[in-house]
């Protein structure tokens, strides 16, 4: 391949862009939070001057496959992600540069003040639902890991199709949420006009019969413990959802329950993570439940003593093999 040809597609497809796509959250300046590994304190830089980035994490494997080196372009970037070859990360690379809206996913502007978060490009951008795909072998994969063999099950109930480094959740025929496969603790997001829910997932006829609710911090924990309850029979009995704004941003006044019956459900159970983000939306989910339902359904947190921190359902759940018992 020519160095003509490398140079045009780093200049097509500047290096901030890419990890933005891979789940890279800025910090400040030329510091990144790193897509490769948790990382509260941003150990990963990237400059598209010199088109390289650098992790200085020692849990990271963003490393020259073939030397061992940190400072990975972009095509040595996708060797490790993907763990392919050159020649299929340039042709990933071209994939990319030549559908620029794949990137619009998490595309965004640089501060506009300190205390200002950012924000995308355009409201269009992410109204966009970019073309879905079949599951494919990294897809299949990932849920097998996370939610082992009964993953299908889970496939087939939500329609999950795939998404580059996503697998892709229909919320409804105008919103899809997006799981990235790189980190199992990233952020899911959502795309289309309807992006802006709060409950997932929103199934008003099976929420009107359930007589047990069961609240859990993100997307992926639902579909985890929903994975358990089918096992046992209980799913119908139970209805599991979760706040799709994440657990800093729940309030006592977030819209969850107004799909179930207060009169019906007996039984109501908050499990937000191990951690101070998790502990105040179990109290405000608690006192939004007591508001809600009649005096006659029994209102609970579950917490996960002695445990690290973050642990949550999904990880119980993996200990106590899928059994649950609430």
């Amino acid at each position: 391949m020519k160095q003509e040809e490398k140079d045009r597609l780093r200049a097509a497809l500047p290096i901030t862009e890419l990890i933005t796509y891979l789940g890279a959250r800025p910090g400040s300046g030329d510091a990144w939070h790193c897509f490769r590994h948790e990382d509260k304190k941003p150990s990963l830089v990237a400059n598209n001057q010199r088109q390289v980035v650098t992790c200085f994490s020692p849990e990271c494997d963003l490393r020259n496959k073939r030397t061992g080196k940190d400072g990975l372009d972009i095509f040595e970037i996708i060797k490790v992600v993907d763990n392919c070859n050159f020649m299929q990360a340039v042709d990933r690379v071209r994939g990319l540069v030549s559908d620029p809206a794949q990137l619009l996913t998490q595309k965004q502007t640089p501060f506009l003040s300190k205390k200002k978060r950012r924000v995308p490009e355009t409201s269009q951008d992410l109204e966009h639902i970019p073309e879905l795909t079949d599951l494919q072998e990294k897809h299949r994969a990932f849920l097998k890991k996370r939610y082992g063999e009964q993953w299908r099950w889970l496939a087939d109930r939500y329609g999950i199709k795939g998404w580059h480094y996503h697998v892709a959740i229909p919320i409804t025929k105008d919103s899809v949420a997006f799981i990235p496969l790189d980190k199992e603790k990233d952020q899911v997001f959502y795309r289309g006009k309807n992006r802006t829910a709060q409950l997932f997932p929103n199934r008003p006829e099976e929420h009107a019969k359930a007589s047990s609710v069961l609240v859990v911090e993100g997307e992926k924990d639902v579909l985890a413990a929903e994975l358990a309850l089918h096992a046992q029979g209980k799913l119908g009995e139970w209805a599991v959802i979760t706040n799709t704004n994440g657990a800093g941003n729940v309030k006592r006044d977030t819209p969850l329950f107004f799909n179930f019956d207060p009169a019906s459900v007996k039984k109501v159970v908050i499990c937000y993570d191990n951690d101070p983000a998790g502990e105040r939306a179990n109290s405000a989910v608690y006192e939004n439940a007591r508001e809600f339902f009649s005096s006659s359904a029994r209102i609970s947190i579950k917490r996960f003593k002695n445990k690290p921190t973050g642990y949550d359902i999904g990880d119980y759940l993996k200990e106590k093999q899928s059994a649950l018992a609430m």
